[in-house]
């Protein structure tokens, strides 16, 4: 079965990295006072991210964005399903793809996206396997013999650090943002979460560790939730992940910051609707669910919650603090 999930992420670092094409206007006439054109690069065109609004493609301020798009197909898989999967003539069209998109081990990714920006396309489609999900080998180094940034890495570009340290809440369903990313938004029910990197580029310490939290002796700098049980990340810590069993929080996944933060916060609350900023930044991340989700200024440090019976533990709100 196949899905179309790492296509919002390639599509960001296409619309960002590449500056835009000048506008085509009608041929220049023969005069002194001809006009000329500015151009206005891709990335300053527009305000991330995008959303849906109706049945448009919205920016961050509402403004129309309409989608050009093309497939880059390979990582959803190429072999034939017989023979030996480490030859080339087993494979669709003799294409080995190593469940990576096709040209890696040829074309630097920006020069990959640079192409694709000059015939005119600003997001792509990129199909991947459910087997990806689940293989923890790392590609081969010829795979992506163009680039080297990627070797070592396995074919679906998850939190590597996290996943290197093992299972840290076992039997709890967890869910953890790609490196370099924190939560910014949680669902009240179902276990739903929005990871984001604007604002904060950098935030992650590469070489930090990562504090798992399952009780309330990090909580300091006031209580932002009386009454209600919270987890929340120690100092210079940030949200990355957390974890559930059924609808109930269990624990918090804290991320070591590249820096010192800051402790001045509030508490969002979303246990009676959502509660996000203007123009849901983000978009949609839990169908039917409210949600509360920090500005793109703040990072999340906590979450609180209620052991009353009738309100089964599920997230109330976010302790968000700024940057």
């Amino acid at each position: 079965m196949k899905r179309t999930f790492l296509g919002a992420v390639l599509a960001a670092g296409l619309l960002a990295a590449v500056p835009a094409a000048p506008a085509v206007g009608s041929p220049a006439r023969d005069t002194d006072t001809a006009a000329t054109t500015t151009v206005v690069p891709l990335a300053d065109s527009w305000k991330p991210p995008l959303s849906t609004r109706g049945r448009y493609v919205v920016d961050a301020e509402g403004n129309r964005f309409k989608l050009k798009s093309a497939n880059w197909h390979g990582a959803q898989g190429s072999w034939n399903g017989s023979g030996d999967i480490s030859v080339p003539a087993n494979h669709h069209d003799s294409e080995k793809s190593d469940q990576m998109p096709l040209g890696l081990d040829r074309v630097p990714i920006a020069t990959m996206l640079s192409d694709f920006h000059e015939l005119g396309i600003n997001s792509i489609r990129l199909p991947f396997s459910n087997e990806m999900l689940h293989d923890q080998r790392p590609v081969s180094d010829a795979a992506v013999a163009a680039n080297p940034g990627l070797r070592g890495k396995t074919p679906l570009v998850q939190s590597l650090r996290v996943r290197s340290g093992g299972d840290w809440d076992p039997g709890a369903r967890k869910g953890v943002c790609p490196d370099g990313q924190r939560i910014t938004g949680v669902s009240h029910r179902d276990g739903r979460g929005l990871c984001t990197d604007t604002g904060g580029p950098g935030l992650a310490d590469p070489a930090g560790g990562f504090t798992v939290v399952t009780d309330e002796r990090h909580v300091q700098q006031g209580d932002r939730a009386s009454g209600y049980t919270k987890y929340q990340c120690p100092q210079d810590r940030f949200m990355t992940g957390y974890s559930v069993r059924g609808q109930a929080v269990s624990g918090v996944l804290c991320s070591s910051a590249s820096h010192a933060l800051p402790t001045t916060g509030r508490a969002v609350w979303f246990d009676r609707g959502d509660n996000r900023p203007a123009g849901g930044p983000g978009g949609e991340f839990a169908t039917g669910n409210y949600k509360g989700q920090c500005a793109t200024d703040e990072y999340a440090a906590g979450i609180a919650f209620t052991c009353a019976w009738a309100k089964g533990r599920t997230p109330d709100a976010l302790l968000c603090r700024e940057l």
